[in-house]
């Protein structure tokens, strides 16, 4: 594999994992605003502790006073009027072809009822 499609599969599974895990994480923000008394247990810590790794290594990739849709908006060309431009793929890597199982015929049972 090259290397920029195994980063782009990188890419993918990280954001595949985080559209999952920000529902769960913003309701234990908001369970955690209203500042409850709870007892720190072994699993908030580990929470802590992999949160702060997540967040420092995410810190060093990408600048704090620059968002997601701060850096897409200013690459995004100006709207002109006109025919809407042709949809890209989004994936570049082929598609490997269909599976030989559904080439395959049902046979007919002579089989007494």
């Amino acid at each position: 594999m090259q290397k920029s499609a195994i980063v782009l599969q990188v890419q993918h599974k990280i954001d595949f994992e985080a559209k999952r895990l920000l529902p769960r994480l913003h309701g234990i923000a908001n369970m955690l605003s209203d500042n409850p008394p709870i007892t720190l247990t072994a699993d908030l810590t580990e929470l802590l502790s992999v949160s702060s790794e997540i967040s420092t290594t995410l810190g060093k990739m990408f600048t704090p006073t620059a968002t997601v849709h701060e850096s897409t908006a200013a690459e995004k060309p100006p709207v002109t009027e006109g025919p809407p431009p042709k949809r890209r793929r989004q994936c570049q890597i082929p598609l490997p072809p269909p599976s030989p199982e559904r080439k395959q015929k049902r046979k007919d049972s002579h089989a007494p009822f």
